[in-house]
Parts: structure tokens; sequence; C-alpha cells
């Protein structure tokens, strides 16, 4: 039995000792460009979940000005329901 790395590449088992330089190359870079595809789709997960907190909060702020108005116009009516009373 010997320790040798062996990758499974298309549904075949090569050893790692029998590939050639450039092939090696080229499986580093796969699995660099993995670790960075997780990376950014962790990044993207954080960039979506800041954006969906941006837009809650921005649509709070919208209904509370909406609030806002709507008391600055009961007010009003209840001064000139007043007044005309008097």
């Amino acid at each position: 039995m010997t320790d040798e790395n062996v990758l499974n590449i298309d549904g075949k088992g090569y050893a790692e000792a029998d590939l050639n330089h450039q092939q090696k190359y080229l499986i580093a870079q796969l699995k660099d460009l993995s670790v960075k595809a997780s990376k950014l789709r962790a990044d993207l997960d954080q960039v979506q979940r800041a954006a969906d907190s941006f837009q809650k909060e921005l649509l709070e702020s919208f209904k509370q000005v909406a609030e806002e108005v709507a008391e600055e116009v009961a007010e009003e009516v209840d001064e000139e329901v007043s007044a005309k009373a008097s």
C-alpha cells in the first residue's frame, strides 16, 4: 500500500506523480479558483444582507415621514375645526 496522492478527474484516477508540470499548474489554478469562488459567495451573501438592511431602513424612513405628515395634517384639521367652532 502506498501513500501516493491520487486525483479523481472526470471519473478517472491519476497519480499525482504521473502528472506533468502543466497539469499540476492547472490543478493548482482550479483549487485556487474554487477557494476564491467560495469567498466571493460569502462576500456576496454579506453584500446582499447589507443591502437588504439598508432597503428596510429606507422603507421605514418613508413610513415614518408619511406618519409625521399625517399627524401634521390631522393637527391642522383639528385647529381649523376648533377655529370654526369658536
